[in-house]
């Protein structure tokens, strides 16, 4: 579907008019859902502090012997202070996703908590507009479909999307290293992901950006339009997974509604961005997400909830969760701009440390 201003400016309006009916939702003020969070941010603390101690003992033990070596040999430490100084920073900022990335991975566990917040966000939103608009209401046409969790097979894939987008990292930005196409690899690798997720004429704006900008913001642009896509995909996760739509099917949803779920993400993802309440942050974007799905989906009927659920039961529904799709496993916080730009590898440096990071699941299919 072809980007348009009204599509972008539709999707703004629906994410700031979701945000206040998520924050004046009574269900969602209720003890059990504020209890729930209060644990979550005061787990974040905890983690966080202690993965910081933790991670500060060996480095500050390394710092001390290059310190030591430099003096007995008399060598300048100006460079390994830098170094060391690039490298807490990456760390601080690593530290900074663990306790959104400890939650999304607990909803593979326990994905009832997520499910409960969207549910009672369609139903809120069903009793405000649909009621009174006259609108079929969508909370019971979506809980026609059974929630159905396989604990074990979202682990197993939660893996093997880290694993792709870690084995990508590394080929890209050991591809930044060959000289003469060093420059072009960030632009071109950027420009063929985002056209493959959010289309042909963001992606070729990327490319060009990329590679005209110093190499930090080029990081930094696709950084942030990576993590906005996959935070709107874990947001629509109960939708996904309770009409168990396909990878294409998945894949054809978002096409058919990027503009406006393009400009709803840039607004919702500076929520889960703020230190220490991105746990918060990301309840009431899950709570939103639920006024961006009334709003540009049908609500299902009833004969296709029975007939996927039929389906379900017989085993003959294919859940195609190995996605064909380049995936740069990027964060949006890029400091590349901070290191060595000599033949392209320096915009890339940040790419090997994004691999491991699912914060976000760039495109769950």
């Amino acid at each position: 579907m072809p980007w348009s201003v009204e599509g972008l400016g539709k999707g703004v309006a629906l994410a700031i008019k979701g945000v206040i009916m998520a924050i004046s939702n009574p269900e969602i003020q209720k003890a059990k859902f504020h209890r729930t969070f209060f644990y979550l941010i005061i787990t974040s603390f905890v983690v966080y502090w202690i993965s910081s101690f933790a991670l500060s003992i060996p480095l500050g033990i390394l710092r001390l012997l290059v310190h030591l070596f430099a003096f007995l040999f008399g060598f300048d430490n100006a460079v390994p202070d830098a170094f060391f100084l690039s490298v807490s920073g990456v760390i601080r900022d690593a530290l900074m996703s663990v306790p959104l990335v400890g939650m999304l991975f607990v909803t593979y566990l326990y994905p009832r908590l997520l499910d409960d917040l969207f549910m009672d966000s369609l139903r809120y939103i069903d009793v405000q507009e649909a009621m009174q608009e006259g609108r079929r209401p969508y909370a019971s046409a979506l809980a026609e479909y059974e929630f159905k969790v396989d604990y074990w097979g979202n682990i197993v894939q939660y893996l093997k999307r880290t694993y792709k987008r870690f084995k990508l990292s590394i080929l890209v930005y050991a591809l930044t290293f060959v000289p003469l196409i060093g420059r072009f690899v960030v632009p071109l690798a950027g420009a063929y992901t985002v056209i493959k997720s959010l289309g042909l004429s963001l992606g070729v704006a990327v490319g060009v950006t990329s590679y005209i900008l110093p190499p930090g913001y080029g990081i930094q642009i696709l950084s942030t339009l990576f993590a906005m896509r996959a935070l709107t995909r874990e947001l629509l996760e109960p939708y996904f997974a309770r009409t168990r739509l396909n990878t294409r099917e998945r894949a054809r949803w978002f096409r058919e509604r990027e503009d406006v779920v393009f400009a709803f993400s840039a607004v919702v993802f500076w929520l889960v961005r703020i230190p220490f309440l991105s746990v918060l942050g990301f309840g009431v974007a899950q709570a939103a997400a639920a006024y961006l799905l009334v709003h540009v989906t049908e609500p299902p009927t009833k004969k296709e909830a029975d007939e996927k659920n039929k389906r379900v039961k017989k085993g003959d529904e294919n859940e195609d969760e190995n996605e064909d799709i380049p995936t740069l496993d990027v964060r949006g916080q890029a400091q590349a701009h901070n290191q060595g730009q000599g033949h392209g590898h320096g915009q890339f440096g940040q790419f090997a440390q994004f691999a491991p990071q699912a914060q976000f699941r760039m495109y769950r299919g």
